[in-house]
């Protein structure tokens, strides 16, 4: 094989093996209400679902930012969230990086 196209062949090779090693950081936000009043609900646990178990809980706005670092090939995957909160039901969701959402719990 002559050199220039080892060359373009070994380029091409390093350059997939990157990408498809690549971290992201993946950052989702939102806000958490009781369905039937509309209103904010603070201190629900929020836990980033599959892989690193990340956690916070959310502020006395409702509000909460979850970041976890993930293998992307070609861009950052969704995040799938889950809300606990004491009298509530469970609430799972899915959330593009980057994205915004608000969760509505329902008793």
């Amino acid at each position: 094989m002559n050199y220039t196209i080892w060359h373009k062949v070994s380029t091409l090779i390093f350059g997939v093996v990157f990408l498809s090693s690549c971290d992201c950081v993946q950052q989702v936000k939102g806000v958490v209400v009781d369905k039937v009043t509309d209103k904010p609900i603070a201190d629900v646990l929020i836990r980033k679902e599959h892989g690193s178990e990340v956690e916070m809980k959310t502020d006395s706005t409702g509000e909460f930012k979850l970041s976890a670092i993930s293998g992307g090939l070609f861009g950052c995957p969704a995040m799938d969230i889950s809300a606990y909160k004491q009298g509530y039901k469970i609430t799972t969701a899915t959330v593009p990086a980057g994205g915004e959402i608000t969760i509505e719990l329902e008793r």
